[in-house]
């Protein structure tokens, strides 16, 4: 699995027999200690088998998952802006996790803002730490691309410490190349879901002008030369 850059959990996920339903009625376990047991589970799952975005969102796995990321922030605020290494851990699992279950999924980012994912995402742009800026941007791509709600709802992010578009375009200049990449996608992403017709103006290529424009403009050039000349 080392060789293979696979992380172990991932290859003990892929080896253990379990159906989807199965780990999706564990979601409404209150035990704690499971809760990054099935953020690493669940995290493979959808990686690899995205048909089973349904069965997550239909068991309220957003709304358990997104637990991971407000005890990570309420940690990060506790220890002055420090991030841990378990929650650090879990933080980046759970963007992954999340940009999985919302790609080409609107039932899912719907209700992922609903929860306040967005805001979650943009509070983690402030870390010193490229990683989970990068991923954050990720997963607010995958939130807001192709759902016009979501992507309003990331430009209309409130401060602090400033409004999420400002949050989003300061990363476009970041030191780091893989968080500028995925600032681009993310605007990207954000801005054509927001405002589809604009940004479609915006990409589209220049129209050559047209024949009879052509000729006029020609006929004056060579009016003007012998004009000129006489």
């Amino acid at each position: 699995a080392a060789a293979l850059g696979r992380p172990l959990h991932s290859q003990r996920c892929e080896e253990t027999p379990f159906t989807p339903r199965y780990l999706a009625k564990l979601l409404h376990s209150a035990v704690p200690e499971l809760r990054t047991t099935l953020l690493h589970v669940w995290a493979v799952v959808l990686s690899h088998e995205p048909s089973c975005q349904v069965e997550c969102l239909k068991a309220n796995g957003h709304a358990y998952f997104i637990e991971v990321l407000r005890d990570a922030r309420r940690v990060q605020e506790a220890v002055g802006g420090k991030q841990l290494a378990v929650q650090g851990r879990d933080q980046l699992l759970a963007f992954s996790l999340f940009g999985c279950l919302c790609r080409g999924y609107e039932p899912a980012q719907a209700a992922c803002v609903a929860e306040g994912l967005q805001d979650l995402c943009l509070a983690a742009l402030s870390h010193a730490d490229p990683l989970p800026r990068r991923w954050a941007l990720v997963c607010l791509a995958l939130l807001a691309r192709g759902h016009r709600p979501a992507a309003l709802a990331v430009l209309r992010a409130p401060p602090p410490p400033a409004p999420g578009v400002s949050q989003v375009a300061a990363q476009l200049t970041d030191a780091s190349p893989a968080v500028r990449a995925a600032a681009v996608a993310c605007a990207g992403a954000v801005l054509g879901a927001a405002a589809p017709q604009r940004f479609a103006v915006l990409l589209a290529p220049a129209s050559p002008p047209a024949a009879d424009s052509l000729d006029s403009s020609r006929s004056s050039r060579s009016s003007e030369a012998g004009g000129e000349a006489g």
